[in-house]
């Protein structure tokens, strides 16, 4: 049987476009993974995402998980997620449709660049 969460390929990790499900991750702070054909739909309708991986990060992940949750707030969570990516290959990733950028720490002037630029942005626009 498929595992639930490689249903589809993707061309990057955290992917930022493609295939995926009819069903779209909501906006929120997530304690456990996300499926990427979920987190795609999501992409599509304009969110950003925000995955981090406790594994890579030198502070301890309860600091992180606080940093990127009370950012995300701060932004009213709006089409916003926060999530943990145990396969991401750096700390923190954000991602919006097409667009991606991976850092090795929280930086807040930069997050918010990335969310200003690309928030909204989805090929599929969407009032929510």
């Amino acid at each position: 049987s498929q595992d639930k969460w490689e249903k589809f390929k993707y061309n990057s990790n955290p992917p930022t476009s493609g295939p995926h499900d009819v069903v779209w991750t909501k906006p929120g702070i997530y304690d456990t993974p996300q499926g990427d054909g979920y987190l795609v739909h999501s992409l599509e309708h304009g969110y950003i995402i925000i995955s981090y991986n406790c594994e890579k990060v030198k502070s301890s992940c309860e600091d992180l998980k606080k940093e990127l949750s009370d950012f995300a707030k701060e932004q009213k969570l709006s089409k916003l997620i926060v999530v943990p990516r145990p396969q991401l290959d750096v700390p923190i990733a954000l991602t919006a449709w097409t667009r991606i950028d991976k850092m090795d720490k929280v930086d807040k002037d930069r997050i918010r660049r990335f969310i200003e630029s690309y928030r909204n942005h989805g090929p599929e626009q969407t009032m929510e």
